[in-house]
């Protein structure tokens, strides 16, 4: 019987040593998945955030693309103002110096229109003699 007893308490205490040694084991389990997983979180987040960082640096950097657009095509606005009113200017200045040309031609001089006056008394004077004479006759 003794034999007995200590093959069976034996067997009892295999028996407990496996039951504990599975729930370690399993527990151990279950803390490898747990820190898995934790781990699993932390990396998520780490790649949302680089992801997050990407997307506000992109949007940074078209929103920067489009100011210097923008200013280019003020600037090439600006350029093409200056370029327009520079040629009105030089055909202002044309029209200009061709207007005062006209008028310099047609002006006249103190000379001509003392011909012209002399011209026109000498008209008026001989239609007042030929009215006289009429008058008379």
């Amino acid at each position: 019987t003794s034999v007995v007893s200590v093959f069976f308490s034996s067997s009892c205490v295999l028996k407990v040593m496996n039951l504990e040694d599975r729930v370690l084991a399993r527990r151990r389990l279950e803390e490898s998945k747990l820190n898995a997983l934790q781990s699993a979180v932390q990396e998520n987040f780490h790649l949302g955030s680089i992801a997050k960082w990407e997307q506000s640096s992109t949007k940074l950097m078209s929103s920067k693309q489009y100011e210097r657009e923008q200013a280019n095509l003020k600037r090439q606005r600006a350029m093409n103002l200056e370029a327009r009113k520079e040629s009105l200017r030089t055909l202002l200045t044309n029209e200009e110096l061709a207007f005062q040309k006209e008028i310099d031609c047609k002006s006249e001089t103190a000379q001509q229109r003392r011909e012209r006056l002399e011209k026109k008394a000498k008209e008026l004077r001989a239609k007042r003699i030929k009215h006289r004479e009429a008058f008379v006759a």
